[in-house]
């Protein structure tokens, strides 16, 4: 019995002398605590000491945080680079048993949950994914669907399937997927730079002009690399600096191009020959989906396609061609008031596309 009365006190004691270190720590710094720059790491497995060796970073010395240790808090070195938002998006509703109370950012909930606010209260949750493609607009002016609400986001619907409003609530339908083409540029060889997103499927899933590349088994949103025109000099005698001191054209100067040297890479002005552009012409109109989206030039476009402009948007399609040969003349009368060409591309064998003096139709030209 004296032995437990013994401890007790001792632990007392203890306590009061902690608590008094903390108010005269407190008055020695005027009573105010600053946040030292980084973030504290992410706890990987199990828990620290079960003690409050610091209340904040003030506490700690250089530049080491006040961090929670999963039962504590202790003095920890911080996290200095900035850590991407995990994938996916707050929910709009909370629907599910938060799996943590309290946090500041993703990296402070467990496995893939993020950090969501409700009702001013900041939970770990599970996040919601935008499935690809686009809710289908509803073809006619009367007319709703059911008044529920029978999903709050495309991760409540199954396969492929998008919540959208049906005029009323919503519910789960088959989205309209039109395909959209990758990015300008090139995945980097290295990974050089923070990412700016860290998970993704395709390029629309970065944001601005990042695509969305593999860096060792991880899919991240990083800016690309661009090749720039010209060819790399042919090496005429020895070898150069053997050091990387490029990985990618986009690493050089001006019109430079990262060339091997021999032994490294380095940084050397091209030989630019004048590259004549691709046979054909831009059509008229966009009715096919482009290869690529974003080009300056003919040879930025894979295979046969032409860089072309439609609605300020440079796009890599198919090209017309004007076949030999000139369209008769009309002797009388019009012909059928419908579009059934735009260009001669159009038409079978030699046949041209020709104004008849109402629509256009493919007819056989005067040679």
């Amino acid at each position: 019995m004296d032995m437990n009365l013994s401890a007790r006190c001792a632990l007392v004691l203890f306590l009061l002398a902690f608590v008094d270190l903390k108010i005269v720590s407190a008055a020695e710094t005027g009573g105010t605590s600053t946040a030292k720059p980084g973030v504290c790491p992410r706890r990987r497995w199990g828990t620290g000491i079960c003690a409050e060796l610091c209340s904040n970073d003030s506490d700690c010395p250089n530049d080491e945080k006040c961090c929670h240790n999963g039962c504590g808090h202790n003095c920890i070195a911080p996290n200095t680079v900035p850590i991407p938002p995990k994938a996916g998006q707050c929910p709009l509703l909370l629907n599910v048993v938060p799996s943590h109370k309290g946090c500041v950012r993703d990296e402070d909930c467990p496995k893939d949950d993020k950090c969501c606010v409700f009702h001013s209260d900041a939970l770990c949750v599970p996040p919601d994914f935008t499935k690809p493609g686009v809710c289908p607009r509803r073809r006619w002016g009367w007319g709703v669907g059911t008044c529920a609400e029978l999903c709050s986001n495309d991760s409540d619907c199954p396969n492929n399937e998008k919540c959208c409003h049906n005029g009323c609530g919503h519910n789960c339908i088959a989205p309209y997927t039109v395909p959209i083409p990758p990015k300008a540029g090139q995945c980097p060889l290295l990974l050089n730079v923070v990412p700016s997103h860290k998970g993704c499927v395709r390029d629309e899933d970065c944001p601005k002009d990042d695509k969305c590349c593999v860096f060792h088994s991880d899919a991240l949103c990083v800016p690309p690399d661009f090749t720039k025109p010209g060819v790399c000099p042919r090496r005429r005698w020895g070898v150069g600096t053997c050091a990387e001191l490029c990985s990618n054209d986009s690493d050089c100067p001006n019109d430079e191009k990262c060339c091997h040297n021999g032994c490294g890479h380095n940084c050397i002005a091209p030989n630019t020959v004048p590259i004549p552009p691709k046979a054909g012409q831009c059509p008229l109109l966009l009715n096919v989906v482009p290869s690529h989206k974003g080009c300056v030039r003919d040879e930025d476009c894979p295979k046969d396609d032409k860089c072309c402009v439609f609605h300020s948007d440079a796009l890599c399609v198919p090209p017309d061609f004007t076949k030999p040969g000139v369209c008769p003349r009309r002797r009388w009368g019009v012909g059928m008031c419908a579009e059934l060409c735009s260009n001669d591309s159009d038409c079978p064998n030699n046949e041209k596309c020709c104004h008849n003096g109402c629509g256009h139709d493919c007819i056989a030209p005067t040679q």
